[in-house]
């Protein structure tokens, strides 16, 4: 399910910016980021437009950052933080 970058309100129909970098689901909320000309630019250069997506892809389970991650950080220790700094070959 996309969401509206402005309001987060669930979308099954509405503008997508940038291959789907931002989403916004009405015209009020389009306007809150971006003014007509602009929004024309985009539409004419076929960087934003307005759709509906199908009903299934609607309930699609989605990848959220959190379902990955990042590795576990450590501190590192004297020797590696002066090979970083060009201290040491």
């Amino acid at each position: 399910m996309r969401h509206c970058t402005e309001c987060g309100a669930a979308m099954r129909e509405g503008y997508v910016i940038d291959d789907g970098a931002e989403y916004y689901c009405t015209d009020v909320c389009l306007h809150e980021n971006y003014l007509s000309f602009e929004w024309e630019e985009m539409y004419e250069n076929e960087v934003g437009y307005w759709t509906e997506w199908p009903e299934d892809e609607l309930d699609a389970p989605q990848i959220l950052p959190e379902d990955y991650p990042l590795p576990p950080t450590r501190q590192l220790n004297t020797t590696e933080l002066a090979v970083l700094r060009g201290m040491l070959p």
